[in-house]
């Protein structure tokens, strides 16, 4: 197990190094720089350009501006924005709680909502409360969830006159104010995430009930939550787990849209943003943090199943 785990470590290192190196060349690619993103509403000669592309570095080489950025990153410095002069460690720091408050109250949401109708619709497959919990599932999934989200924000404030606050608080400075922002956009986020995971849980729960161990325990005349909770549901949640680290992933890494609809300064939005603005330097950090929470995310996945089933070894 211990090699296994060095081995993938390694390999994070050139998937890290070729996401950086794709997104470096496709934000060059791109017309327009950060220099014109914030002169172009002023009327400025082409010395002023020149020497504002001077300062920040852009008149060198793309390989030298390459390179220099990633010397940095190996000592530990992701850079400074080229936007607002702060470095992007820090800008990154301020934005990461945000983005793992609003993960983890939607995978909390989605489990809450998938797990349960998951287990009681293939238990009571073919029943009315199998074809509830799927047509549940299935408008979920047809919604997207920025339109969820939307009529969560909208809806209260026209039948009660609530709106969730429009300025963010942290939690730690106001929890109560800083959950009536962020619940609304997890809420949005969990439902959509769910109808996944629960007709993923839907099959392969129904496929783990017709193994014949199963069977066995039901001979036993052992009780419906014992055999289902304790013999089938260990089993048939490696698939979901799965669902739910990609999930976790895409969540941690920041939602551009739901940060934006409910007013989230996370990850998300600043990665947004930085490409609004040519700002290189700034999205090359949050997209190297992305990146190494799915690898890491797909590791932990990994592991998880070796617990969930004993006979899955890594060598």
């Amino acid at each position: 197990m211990r090699e296994y785990i060095i081995r993938r470590v390694l390999l994070m290192f050139p998937t890290l190094f070729g996401v950086t190196l794709a997104v470096f060349i496709l934000m060059h690619l791109a017309p327009g720089d950060v220099v014109m993103a914030k002169l172009s509403e002023d009327y400025v000669t082409q010395e002023h350009i020149d020497r504002m592309r001077a300062e920040l570095g852009l008149d060198k080489p793309l390989y030298e501006q390459y390179l220099f950025w990633v010397t940095n990153v190996l000592r530990g410095d992701l850079g400074t924005s080229l936007w607002s002069a702060t470095p992007v460690r820090d800008e990154l720091a301020r934005r990461i709680p945000v983005s793992a408050e609003l993960a983890i109250l939607s995978m909390a949401v989605s489990i809450a909502i998938a797990l349960p109708l998951g287990v009681l619709s293939a238990i009571r497959q073919d029943t009315v409360a199998d074809y509830v919990g799927r047509f549940l599932s299935i408008s979920a999934l047809s919604a997207p969830n920025f339109w969820l989200g939307t009529l969560i924000l909208v809806l209260p404030a026209i039948w009660f006159g609530w709106a969730p606050p429009v300025r963010y608080v942290p939690l730690t400075q106001d929890p109560w104010m800083n959950l009536q922002q962020v619940l609304p956009a997890a809420l949005a986020l969990g439902a959509h995430s769910s109808a996944v995971v629960m007709r993923m849980s839907r099959s392969t729960l129904l496929e783990v009930l017709r193994q014949d161990y199963v069977r066995t325990a039901w001979a036993k005349g052992l009780s419906e939550r014992v055999v289902v909770v304790r013999h089938a549901l260990k089993n048939a949640l490696i698939p979901v787990i799965t669902i739910w680290g990609s999930q976790l992933s895409h969540l941690l890494g920041g939602t551009v849209v739901m940060e934006t609809i409910f007013s989230l300064p996370g990850v998300g939005l600043a990665t947004f943003q930085a490409i609004e603005r040519r700002d290189f330097v700034q999205l090359q950090g949050n997209v190297l943090f992305i990146a190494g929470v799915f690898v890491v995310m797909n590791l932990l996945v990994d592991l998880t199943y070796s617990w969930l089933d004993p006979r899955i070894r890594y060598r």
